[in-house]
């Protein structure tokens, strides 16, 4: 069952049909569920303008479906790597935009914990396309996190359902320094012609 963007907010058949003829990778994020309002917007309309200024395709997943073990919805993204890299800038500065504690001030803890996940991108790969990211004794990470002055942790494969091609990719640090490593990471993960990772996935389930 879909329940996503293209369902919630009307883009056409024809329109979603011609725009997967075209595209070749898939990028998948993690949001909390208090930022997806300022996600998808009134109506949808930040979600309309995210697909209409990168080009891209967008699904989210519904309310109750969160990635397993996390309260995160999925964002799921489709689109060339410029598209991507376009949409997720958009989609990480809509989750940057969401007020710390906003559901009536909260616990101390929990204002830590908020504040912390906005210093954060967490985005999932495929195992393929995680074995990239650290490459061969970790090397590969060690140089991203070196040259974008990040923090990068990554899940491990018996973390996730063994029927999902997806674990966790963490980016930490500053807005900027996060960002130009998103990019990097998008150029990496299109390289990846093994993913089996699909753009659908219902997990509620």
């Amino acid at each position: 069952k879909s329940s996503g963007i293209n369902a919630e907010y009307g883009q056409s058949d024809d329109e979603d049909s011609n725009k997967r003829r075209k595209v070749s990778h898939i990028l998948k994020m993690l949001c909390p569920y208090y930022a997806a309002g300022a996600v998808i917007g009134k109506g949808g309309e930040r979600i309309k303008e995210v697909i209409d200024r990168s080009g891209s395709n967008i699904e989210i997943s519904r309310y109750d479906a969160r990635f397993p073990s996390t309260d995160d919805r999925v964002v799921s993204i489709e689109g060339e790597r410029d598209e991507l890299q376009a949409a997720s800038r958009l989609i990480l500065e809509n989750m940057r935009d969401v007020e710390t504690t906003q559901e009536g001030g909260g616990s101390s803890s929990r204002r830590e914990r908020e504040t912390y996940r906005r210093r954060c991108c967490k985005i999932l790969v495929s195992d393929s396309a995680m074995a990239m990211i650290i490459g061969k004794g970790g090397e590969n990470v060690r140089d991203i996190k070196k040259e974008y002055g990040v923090q990068i942790n990554t899940s491990r494969r018996s973390e996730t359902p063994r029927e999902l091609d997806e674990r966790i990719v963490t980016i930490e640090g500053d807005d900027r320094d996060v960002d130009r490593c998103l990019d990097e990471l998008v150029c990496q993960i299109c390289t990846d012609d093994r993913s089996h990772m699909k753009f659908f996935v219902d997990y509620a389930e």
